[in-house]
């Protein structure tokens, strides 16, 4: 037990940084968490003022990330101060700025502290003043009704000479009429301090995640990744009619016989529609942006070839699973040489890229047709055990 605690970073002289576990512990646990950390190591002054001493930089981190998690932001110092034996060293505040949001979430478990708050919660989020300075006009230009004092307060803002709560910008808004952005009170503003032009170029990388809302957490803050879209160019300059026709070899050569060997010696599988228009057509159409939720049917119907969905059989979604198997393991050209019989596709420098929706379509045919085959097909492949999971 003594040396689980040290190993997820709780040790004698303070903590060293938040176990991962209590990241990812749903909010209830983490708010519990930090109300004993803040009991224990934090206090409150006598002006509502919430400050954490912590002595470890990466734990100083940690807790300022969950707190920016929960809508709570800080301000840090760092400092010399004396343990209890005297001995002067190096620790880390973080001063709480939304007290409200801290007393209403998390709080103290001691009593003294937890009022301490409460009697200071009047004191609310200031606006920067650049942002006041425009509210507080539109203010002005109703405030026939308002106070010389109150006036005063305004022009001041207005003039970016001083700041105001958001509590007495909204009442100065009632009191003249004067509708202010719901923004204002959905957000923390924060103004962007400088930006820096750089001749280097950088490599940048799309994080994306599975789950409904596509959010996830980046440094303590909620980010929401682009959507999943990508181009349908199974042949890049050549447009679909390449694949089409190989897919359509495929089948009737390997793929027929193993489903139903007394079948595909009476009958092939032809795709109607594929001279229904140009190459040049056909490739034009194709460069329109797909997402991934659209239906196989969807996305033939809008390139003009339903009959080819109706001849694979069925309204197939596309499955971010096989999506997924297909980025790990290859690229188009390995897909078309491996199962298409394209040996020179694999070191085409225009089919180095990933997403062949259509192949996906026919594992997806595969599946729904006899597991059997699709297991003896695919045995020696790379990725046949994931796919058949």
């Amino acid at each position: 037990m003594v040396r689980w605690i040290e190993d997820s970073g709780f040790l004698k002289n303070g903590l060293k940084s938040i176990p991962e576990f209590i990241h990812a512990a749903p909010v209830e646990h983490r708010t519990a968490f930090l109300k004993g950390l803040f009991s224990a190591d934090g206090h409150a002054t006598e002006n509502g003022s919430v400050i954490l001493t912590i002595q470890e930089e990466n734990a100083r981190e940690d807790v300022r990330q969950m707190l920016i998690g929960l809508g709570i932001r800080t301000t840090s110092m760092k400092g010399l101060n004396r343990d209890s034996f005297g001995q002067k060293q190096l620790s880390y505040k973080l001063s709480i700025k939304d007290r409200n949001i801290f007393w209403n979430q998390i709080g103290f478990i001691q009593e003294h502290k937890q009022s301490r708050i409460k009697e200071q919660l009047w004191i609310v989020e200031e606006i920067p003043k650049d942002i006041l300075a425009s509210l507080s006009k539109k203010c002005l230009d109703n405030g026939s009704c308002l106070s010389k004092i109150d006036r005063d307060v305004l022009v001041s803002a207005a003039a970016e000479k001083r700041s105001i709560s958001k509590n007495r910008l909204m009442n100065l808004a009632e009191q003249t009429n004067t509708k202010l952005p719901d923004w204002l009170f959905d957000f923390h503003i924060e103004k962007v301090t400088e930006l820096t032009n750089t001749e280097e170029t950088i490599e940048m990388v799309d994080i994306e995640v599975f789950n409904d809302e596509h959010a996830f957490m980046l440094q303590g803050i909620q980010v929401h990744n682009s959507n999943n879209e990508f181009k349908l160019t199974a042949a890049r300059d050549t447009g679909l009619r390449p694949l089409i026709l190989k897919f359509q070899t495929f089948f009737n050569q390997r793929l027929f016989p193993i489903i139903d060997p007394l079948l595909a010696r009476i009958c092939e599988v032809k795709f109607s529609g594929l001279d229904a228009q140009s190459k040049e057509q056909e490739s034009a159409r194709l460069q329109q942006d797909m997402a991934i939720h659209m239906t196989y049917d969807e996305v033939l119907h809008e390139a003009d070839k339903d009959k080819i969905g109706q001849a694979l059989g069925g309204n197939f979604p596309f499955n971010e699973r096989y999506q997924l198997i297909l980025d790990k393991y290859m690229d188009v050209g390995a897909i078309r040489s491996a199962f298409f019989g394209d040996p020179g596709s694999i070191v085409d420098p225009l089919l180095k890229y990933k997403r062949d929706p259509f192949f996906i379509q026919w594992l997806q045919l595969l599946a729904q047709t006899n597991p059997a085959a699709v297991q003896a097909l695919f045995a020696p492949k790379p990725y046949a055990l994931e796919f058949l999971k």
